[in-house]
């Protein structure tokens, strides 16, 4: 719950800190294509807590952009009874102008239809070549309607889409008592991803730039394998390759 999985990223906590929290500076960064799906309905222009629903929701999309490097993607889509591209999928290198086309975002829609949306952001990321192609689904868990369409699931869409490669991440608004909670955490479950619930708006957040982290780490192949050389170097003279350790991973 620390570090970048935390949300710290650009907070006061990161400045105080002698370590940095983006890998961007590592050199390691992968070729991601992320899309962030947002729940416009009019009871998104509720303020629990002082501050609209919506401006979290967008202020957590925002975030997402910030963590984003040269050449990885973005596309943002706004959610009501269609799905409106307000960032069409390109890769998000004007960040200043991403921001304007976000902020502009307003609630007031109808319902939240999630299989348009899904089908909106499926229909943009599938031709893309990225390692990593991902969704963040952020809905209402007491109204997230068209569960199905013309007959067919959105819970076997997100099966295929992540058949595709394509992984999808959950964000519901509520608690696990709501109409809607379950169908969200089986949607996360098909989708190949994580799933998240709050009550508290100003979580959204913290959770978008967790789960950017984790989509970016998603790159990173932990799995155990015997290295070998592809040509000599001095570093590596002199070493027994047929009796090196396994490595557990690696990029």
């Amino acid at each position: 719950q620390s570090f970048g999985l935390g949300g710290y990223l650009h907070s006061p906590v990161e400045e105080a800190l002698p370590v940095a929290m983006d890998t961007r500076k590592q050199g390691r960064d992968l070729d991601l294509s992320l899309v962030v799906i947002l729940d416009r309905s009019g009871s998104m222009a509720a303020a629990p807590t002082g501050v609209e629903k919506i401006e979290l929701a967008k202020d957590g999309a925002m975030k997402v952009v910030d963590m984003l490097t040269e050449g990885q993607s973005f596309g943002f889509l706004a959610v009501d009874t269609d799905a409106h591209w307000l960032v069409p999928l390109a890769p998000a290198d004007d960040k200043q102008l991403i921001h304007r086309q976000i902020g502009g975002l307003r609630a007031g829609g109808g319902g939240i239809y999630v299989f348009n949306a899904l089908e909106a952001a499926y229909a943009a990321l599938k031709p893309i070549a990225s390692t990593v192609r991902h969704v963040i689904l952020f809905s209402d868990a007491s109204d997230s309607e068209q569960q199905v369409k013309d007959g067919r699931s959105a819970l076997d869409l997100l099966s295929e889409m992540q058949a595709s490669g394509i992984t999808t991440s959950i964000v519901g608004l509520g608690t696990p008592e709501n109409v809607h909670a379950a169908f969200l955490e089986e949607a996360a479950t098909r989708g190949g991803g994580r799933y998240y619930l709050t009550e508290d708006a100003a979580n959204v957040p913290s959770i978008f730039m967790r789960e950017t982290v984790l989509a970016r780490r998603a790159g990173l192949i932990e799995e155990a394998f015997l290295p070998s050389p592809n040509a000599e170097i001095e570093p590596t003279r002199g070493i027994d390759w047929k009796n090196v350790p396994e490595l557990k991973g690696y990029a």
